[in-house]
C-alpha cells in the first residue's frame, strides 16, 4: 500500500485532519523500516524514469535538430577517437553545426564550440584573434 493511501485510511477513521496526521506520523515512526524501504524504492523508480526520459529526450533532440540517431552520434565519437575536433581533449562533446546551412560538422567540446559561436563562425575574426595572441 502506498504511503498516501495509508494516510487516507487514517483520514477516513478520523474526522479531524490533525488527529489523522498525528496517527500517520506515529505509524511512520513505528514502521520506519517499511517507510524507508518504500521511499527508497520510489526514489530508485523515479531516477530510472528520469534517466529514461533524458535518453528519450536526447534521442528526439538529436533527430529533430541534427537529423542524427544516437548510433550516428556514437559513430562520430568513435571516428574522432572521443576527442574534440579542435583542441583534441577528451571532454563531453557537443554537435557543431553550421547555423546557415544547418549541416552537422564535427563534435566539439563546449569551449571550442563557444569560441566558434562568439566569433560568429567568421574565420577572419578567428585569424585576428590569433594575430592578437601572437603579438602579445
Amino acid at each position: 500500500m502506498k504511503l498516501g493511501k495509508i494516510f487516507e485510511e487514517f483520514r477516513k477513521e478520523s474526522n479531524n485532519y490533525e488527529e489523522a496526521k498525528n496517527k500517520y506520523e506515529k505509524w511512520k515512526l513505528e514502521n520506519n523500516i517499511i517507510v524507508l524501504e518504500r521511499e527508497e524504492a520510489f526514489n530508485i523508480k523515479k531516477k530510472y524514469k528520469q534517466k529514461q526520459n533524458k535518453e528519450v529526450q536526447r534521442k528526439y533532440r538529436l533527430k529533430r535538430e541534427y537529423n542524427l540517431t544516437i548510433e550516428d552520434y556514437n559513430q562520430m565519437l568513435k571516428k574522432q577517437d572521443y576527442k574534440c575536433a579542435i583542441c583534441g581533449k577528451e571532454k563531453k562533446l557537443g554537435i557543431d553545426h553550421c547555423h546557415k546551412g544547418k549541416h552537422v560538422r564535427e563534435l566539439l567540446c563546449n569551449s571550442c564550440n563557444s569560441m566558434l559561436g562568439f566569433s560568429k563562425d567568421n574565420p577572419s575574426i578567428l585569424l585576428k584573434g590569433i594575430e592578437y595572441l601572437l603579438s602579445h
